[in-house]
């Protein structure tokens, strides 16, 4: 019996789902077409649904607009994108309170609690000192690249591309494009290593001298604090 119920409430809640998503996506793609609605409210206003038929909504919403271009999209609450052109392959989850600006993200994506994935770097023209930079425009947007199977952390802030199957730490800021099957952490995020290598796997040279003087400067700070101390 209660087998039978869960299945009868699932099947009415895809009915309301198909209910109210065509009609709304429909009325979404006229009115932003038309200039007469803001995409990032729109967008804003659809995270803001809570539960299983909010990411389900959302789903359809964006299949239907052309953002979700394959099934097993989970976008929960209060997942917003800022640019309609953002692209979402198959399987990819997003976490609460993601924000993506515009992306191309790929099949099989996770992407943590909080994360923000920015388009680029430089945003805002800031040439001119004597302008305020608020008032110098932007720049293009240029999307960012998020690879197949690659798992960004929570938190984190992606400015450039993530290579197929790579791992953004927890808190990184990515300013530079990781490569597939890397794993990076830090701000600015730095490679650790190569996750078809060992867990031993030699850094790379930056990161390994980034190492090096982070040691050295810890060292120099212990002996001046033991000296200051013998005073």
């Amino acid at each position: 019996m209660l087998k039978f119920i869960t299945v009868c409430f699932k099947v009415v809640r895809r009915a309301l789902v198909l209910l109210v998503g065509v009609p709304l996506a429909l009325l979404i793609d006229v009115l932003e077409r038309n200039g007469l609605a803001h995409w990032p409210f729109v967008t804003e206003a659809l995270g803001t649904i809570p539960f299983t038929f909010g990411w389900q909504l959302r789903q359809e919403v964006y299949r239907r607009l052309g953002l979700c271009r394959g099934a097993g999209v989970i976008l929960n609450h209060g997942t917003s994108i800022g640019d309609r052109r953002t692209r979402i392959g198959a399987d990819v989850w997003m976490s609460r309170d993601v924000y993506v600006e515009y992306a191309l993200i790929e099949d099989h994506v996770l992407i943590g609690p909080g994360a923000i994935i920015l388009a680029g770097r430089h945003h805002h023209r800031a040439d001119d000192v004597s302008v305020p930079i608020k008032l110098q425009g932007n720049n293009p947007l240029v999307p960012v690249s998020v690879g197949e199977g690659a798992w960004i952390g929570a938190n984190a802030t992606v400015m450039a591309d993530v290579g197929a199957h790579a791992i953004v730490g927890a808190g990184a800021v990515v300013l530079k494009p990781v490569a597939d099957y890397a794993i990076v952490g830090g701000n600015p995020a730095r490679f650790i290593r190569d996750r078809r290598a060992s867990g031993d796997a030699t850094p790379s040279p930056a990161a390994a001298a980034a190492t090096t003087k982070e040691s050295r400067a810890a060292s120099v700070r212990a002996t001046t604090t033991a000296a200051a101390q013998g005073e």
